[in-house]
């Protein structure tokens, strides 16, 4: 995911140019590592696995801030200082006329679960997930602490099984893992951001003609109010452009300015050479609004080619390759209910990406 922050560059005559534009645009970036022990079998759907964390912690999330009287986040007099509404229900900050677009403002998190194929953890087992922070959400860190540890213990999954919250590491500057929480001295100790938006755009970059795109998880996408059953490549880079706009603005005052609208123009000029996506029809169960949403989207591979060169970081001489392929906000790029214009060409090539929601989840690879 962070590969789709890493490029504020654009496809010109054969060449790609950084944009100038983008220099003052940053906000942090957050990699943290949950790891749990489990206390009796817990077992998580596989396909399922993201949706189920992140719909558990916001029932426990919501319960820990919101008191009896509560009953939405509009109406709360508390709102404006609310841990639970800035994280889950933000509002729009003075001066957001620009951004009207987004109805459903994007939220500063992201959940990766674990990638492998298993299912059920019996006692003793570890299991461990990621969570991306992004601008002002880290100031919420120790929340994120006390609700899982609460989730942990009450139980989460299929029957609800039990886990113990062993510890909490984050990766600095993308390479050391260091404690942020263990359940030996139940401390919460302060995070340094794993790297920033700023320094992902400045990473060294490299020419490609082709990129690879692998959607790992069911991914809905709109174009012009209909929805992409075949994904062309500015299908994907505007929502990523659009996406990483309102994160940065929503959460740390920054927006790119840049001229969209031509962004987009160079991005269709990127063609689909090699299709291998299909659509997958799912649906999850919220027990907090006791509603069914629909999961559907596209999943596979697909491969795209301009007839120049677009340029993606080299992660060379950057922060180490596989650190930097996990911190992107692509994995929460689409969620249902969305819409407004999507822009910004990835500097380097999308390595992986997974999402906690309905969302967009790739991996792939550039040449």
């Amino acid at each position: 995911m962070i590969d789709a922050l890493e490029d504020a560059s654009v496809i010109e005559n054969n060449a790609v140019v950084h944009s100038e534009h983008t220099s003052g645009f940053d906000f942090a970036i957050h990699r943290l590592r949950f790891d749990l022990e489990a206390i009796d079998d817990v077992t998580i759907p596989r396909n399922n696995k993201g949706n189920v964390l992140r719909g558990a912690f916001g029932s426990i999330f919501k319960s820990l801030c919101c008191g009896p009287v509560c009953r939405t986040c509009r109406e709360c007099p508390l709102n404006s200082c609310c841990p639970y509404a800035a994280i889950f229900e933000p509002s729009p900050p003075p001066g957001s006329e620009r951004l009207s677009a987004n109805q459903d403002i994007p939220r500063p998190f992201v959940f990766r679960p674990p990638e492998e194929s298993k299912t059920r953890f019996t006692p003793s087992e570890m299991l461990s997930f990621e969570l991306l922070l992004f601008g002002k959400a880290s100031d919420y860190l120790a929340y994120f602490v006390v609700a899982f540890r609460e989730l942990s213990e009450r139980g989460f999954g299929v029957g609800r099984g039990r886990c113990r919250l062993r510890s909490i590491m984050t990766q600095e500057g993308l390479k050391r893992w260091k404690a942020v929480y263990t359940d030996g001295d139940q401390c919460v100790r302060p995070a340094a951001p794993s790297t920033t938006a700023r320094e992902l755009i400045a990473a060294p970059v490299q020419d490609v003609q082709e990129i690879s795109i692998e959607f790992l998880t069911p991914t809905d996408l709109k174009h012009n109010g209909q929805q992409v059953r075949t994904p062309e490549f500015h299908h994907v880079i505007k929502r990523v452009r659009d996406r990483i706009n309102a994160i940065g603005w929503f959460y740390a005052g920054a927006i790119l300015d840049l001229d969209f609208a031509e962004f987009g123009k160079r991005a269709e000029a990127v063609q689909c050479i090699e299709a291998g996506t299909q659509w997958l029809d799912r649906e999850r169960y919220s027990t907090r609004r006791h509603q069914r949403h629909p999961l559907s989207g596209f999943v596979g591979r697909a491969q795209f080619e301009h007839a120049g060169t677009w340029r993606c970081s080299a992660a060379r001489g950057a922060p180490d390759e596989e650190g930097l392929k996990h911190v992107c906000p692509l994995r929460n790029v689409t969620r249902r209910g969305e819409s407004g214009a999507v822009p910004h060409l990835p500097k380097r090539a999308i390595k992986s990406a997974s999402t906690s929601s309905h969302g967009i989840a790739v991996s792939g690879s550039c040449r």
